[in-house]
């Protein structure tokens, strides 16, 4: 099937692909499948010693430092891949984004090599580069519509999995966590090394009693971030499909079907109950700044807009606006009840002093808590792990690398206005379509099943036959299901340009008062909606398909940029080495712990059986 559209003479048939299109698919499936494994996967950065090894028994029951840093490498081959294959033009742009992703990998493997290994800061500091790296890559490729909504409907539709998930924590999960934790309420602070009348015993079980989905993310702010995002791109996706339903029963020119628009719906109906669940305020916050993004660039569409300069200004002022109201909340002071924005703006002020002080180097990305303790306002009460912005915590950590990943950020973000609004042809609204819809349908499943059965292995031990049923398998057709409800209304309505953009401002706006952009498990994630969503109008990955090569020059900047990142993978790839010694030292020792822990339990069990204690005397 070819057909040709508004981008002046674009194959959209699979066929028209070839084997570049099997290149990218396989890129971006590399990219994506190990952060999504991290979605779905507790991180556990102490193997077997989350506990006291003497006492209780453990096991691995999620992602090592050493398993996630392999993934890291698997995203910077996948990088590397789309890279390879990205549009000839542009070279300036391409090498200078390279140089951007190297200068923050770089401070990373600064700050890795400066000590022994740091379990926290190795895997930080994979998922960081692997991050950004995936991310440029991917913004370097998604001028191809396909690719967009490969990686829109993988990861919006993931909010029918988490949705899933954090149903089954409030109404499984928490209740038989705090009936547990009153019945051993003593044994459970002891081991913890806590006083039941300490501090920090209170806080523990304050913030235990709280009911809030947080998925595998252990952050109900975190989990909010993309339950946000799914609330506003469901949104603008089945006001789309309505809307396109309405016009053609009206007009009498083919009905689409009402199934993108139930389906859509249910998508948006599941994300507002996951964000119910987190209970986030930033959450809401975020959904209202989505909407009325939403329709500032459906106005700019109907108008022809393409072109106005303010489209730029979208992004950047989606990153803007929170800073600002943590300013503005700062210079209220203590005049205001209103605790978590001050507590932000002391946590800007201690990033600004840490970055000021290391503006070269920065402090690592495990650093940032002990230069806070001593960089901050004499009114925080708290000693924060992260200044809660992602721009201020790749400054405070990083330095000038820190200020070269945001600057990339800033750069994609000018595009995500231009990119929405771009004129859509009959045919990309319309039924050309179908034959790429199915089949990027099934890539959609197989990446997503795949991702799901290898983030089982590590939490097999501890996972229930209802968990198993309700959230693994139950989670991954929900997951599916919703990602191929994006696919179908991108087919068949209009405005699934914006449903992105809408998606990616919300995340980029959480991000910036919320961790989600420097937790492992989510900043890759965020970065990627945001890489696809900044495609300006009329960029194609393959526009340079027949040009003369005198105006094409090779393809060494791409070339280039593929072996920049290559090397990184490398550097990621010996550090994963390490991990993996250090963790099987864990191990080793762990095992030494065991006639301890079983002496003191048979002693436990003839404190309680009179003839047990019998036997033990006599032998």
């Amino acid at each position: 099937m070819n057909t040709a559209t508004a981008h002046g003479g674009e194959d959209t048939g699979w066929e028209a692909w070839g084997a570049r299109a099997w290149g990218l698919i396989v890129g971006v499936a590399l990219v994506l499948v190990p952060m999504l494994v991290r979605l779905q996967t507790p991180l556990d950065l102490l193997p077997y010693w989350d506990g006291d090894p003497f006492t209780q028994e453990a096991s691995v029951i999620g992602l090592t430092p050493g398993l996630s840093l392999y993934g890291d490498v698997v995203s910077l081959i996948g990088a590397a891949v789309l890279l390879a294959l990205a549009p000839r033009r542009g070279r300036i742009a391409t090498l200078a984004g390279a140089v951007m992703v190297a200068a923050g990998a770089a401070a990373c493997a600064w700050h890795l090599s400066l000590h022994a290994f740091n379990a926290k800061e190795a895997i930080t500091s994979g998922a960081w580069i692997s991050g950004v790296a995936g991310a440029f890559a991917l913004w370097r490729v998604a001028g191809d519509r396909r690719v967009r909504l490969l990686v829109f409907a993988l990861i919006i539709g993931a909010v029918g999995l988490l949705a899933a998930k954090g149903a089954y924590q409030v109404a499984v999960e928490h209740p038989a966590t705090v009936e547990a934790f009153q019945r051993d309420r003593e044994a459970i602070l002891a081991r913890n090394g806590w006083s039941p009348d300490s501090s920090m015993a209170k806080a523990y079980e304050r913030r235990l009693m709280q009911t809030e989905a947080t998925g595998w993310f252990g952050f109900a702010n975190v989990y909010a971030s993309f339950a946000a995002a799914g609330v506003a791109a469901f949104g603008v996706l089945a006001a789309g499909a309505w809307l396109t339903w309405r016009s053609a029963r009206a007009d009498e020119e083919g009905e689409p079907g009402r199934w993108p628009f139930v389906l859509s719906g249910a998508g948006f109906v599941l994300s507002a109950a996951a964000l119910a669940m987190a209970g986030a305020k930033g959450g809401f916050a975020a959904v209202l700044l989505g909407v009325g993004v939403a329709l500032a660039l459906e106005w700019a569409r109907r108008r022809n807009a393409g072109r106005a300069v303010w489209l730029r200004l979208i992004g950047p002022a989606a990153i803007a606006a929170p800073l600002l109201a943590v300013i503005a909340r700062g210079a209220v002071d203590e005049r205001m009840g209103e605790l978590s924005l001050l507590f932000r703006w002391f946590y800007m002020q201690g990033a600004a002093r840490i970055f000021g002080a290391n503006w070269l180097q920065g402090v690592g990305p495990d650093g940032f808590q002990a230069a806070y303790s001593l960089a901050k306002n004499p009114l925080s009460p708290e000693d924060v792990t992260s200044p809660h912005s992602l721009l201020w915590d790749w400054a405070a950590c990083l330095g000038i690398g820190g200020l070269a990943w945001g600057a990339l950020l800033l750069w994609m973000s000018t595009r995500l206005g231009s990119g929405a609004v771009a004129e859509e042809s009959a045919s990309e609204a319309g039924d050309d379509h179908a034959d790429e819809t199915r089949k990027l349908m099934r890539a959609v499943c197989l990446i997503a099943a795949l991702s799901a059965v290898l983030s089982i292995p590590t939490q097999y031990a501890a996972m229930l036959p209802e968990e198993a049923l309700g959230v693994r398998i139950g989670g991954l057709v929900v997951w599916c299901v919703c990602s191929c409800a994006v696919l179908a209304v991108a087919q068949r309505c209009i405005g699934w340009r914006i449903a992105l953009a809408a998606g990616a401002c919300v995340l980029l706006t959480h991000t910036q008062i919320e961790i989600t952009g420097v937790w492992p498990q989510s900043c890759g994630l965020l970065l990627a909606v945001v890489a696809v969503a900044a495609v300006p109008n009329g960029c194609r990955a393959d526009a340079d398909e027949g040009e003369p090569t005198s105006r094409a020059a090779g393809r060494w900047p791409q070339y280039v940029c593929a072996a920049i990142v290559l090397w990184i993978g490398l550097v990621a790839l010996r550090t994963a080495g390490v991990a993996r010694q250090w963790e099987s030292s864990l191990a080793d020792a762990y095992t030494l712990a065991t006639p301890v822990r079983e002496l003191r339990r048979q002693i436990a069990g003839a404190a309680s059986d009179p003839s047990e204690q019998a036997r033990l005397t006599h032998r």
